[in-house]
Parts: structure tokens; sequence; C-alpha cells
């Protein structure tokens, strides 16, 4: 059984500022109360701009949400 999130980090978008954890852990997935692109930057180093919809929950860690090329807004990550 995979363990549940435990509490959620307000995300602001940043070229170059990681999103921080706390205790070093990993986000477990990431949700916006606005649809529209994310600049996404994924642990591995990968990039991608992305299509969200409002309160959907991506089950995927994010390094960094670049502000460049991201229309989403109100960005949570769960950890």
């Amino acid at each position: 059984m995979k363990e549940a999130c435990s509490g959620v980090v307000a995300i602001t978008a940043h070229n170059s500022t990681d999103i921080v954890y706390p205790s070093q852990k990993l986000g477990k997935g990431f949700m916006c109360t606005a649809s529209g692109n994310i600049a996404a930057v994924f642990i591995d180093g990968t990039t991608a701009t992305l299509p969200v919809t409002q309160n959907i929950f991506y089950p995927f860690s994010l390094q960094r949400i670049n502000s460049t090329g991201t229309t989403a807004t109100g960005l949570f990550s769960f950890i």
C-alpha cells in the first residue's frame, strides 16, 4: 500500500528557485486551482510544458515549475 500524502506545499513558479520540501521529502503529486500550462522541471532534471486541468491530482514529483511558459495558477505539491 502506498503511503498517503501528509502535507501540502504551495508552489511559486520561478525560473531558478526550486520547490522547498520540508524534511527533504519529495512531492508525491501536484495540482492547480486554475487550468493552464506548467513548465515543469522533474526531479531527474527533465523538462516539459504540460497542460493541466484544475483540481486534478497529477502523480509526479517536481523539482521546480518555471515561471516562463506557466499559465496555470494556484499551484500545490502534495508530500
